[in-house]
């Protein structure tokens, strides 16, 4: 474990919602509030990490998505409804 770190997880990182139903962000949690995160990508030059609390086991840590499947599926859908091919520009 790396300890303690601050950052910011986009409201579509927070959880799953049955049928794409948006997250109620100050249902799930609190501004200060301890989350497990995993590591989706890494922008050294731009100093960005993409994280995600839904991949990760709020109660443990454990990664849910050890084999990046359910990511590459959730990316190559966004890239569909914003019509790009997978991986595609922007």
């Amino acid at each position: 474990a790396m300890g303690s770190k601050w950052g910011l997880v986009h409201f579509s990182q927070i959880c799953e919602k049955p049928g794409g139903e948006k997250v109620d962000v100050e249902e799930e949690v609190v501004l200060g509030q301890d989350v497990f995160v995993k590591v989706l990508s890494v922008d050294v030059e731009n100093q960005k990490v993409g994280m995600s609390m839904k991949y990760a086991k709020q109660s443990s840590g454990e990664d849910l998505d050890p084999f990046q499947i359910k990511y590459s599926a959730e990316k190559e859908n966004e890239g569909k409804r914003r019509g790009f091919a997978a991986g595609g520009g922007g």
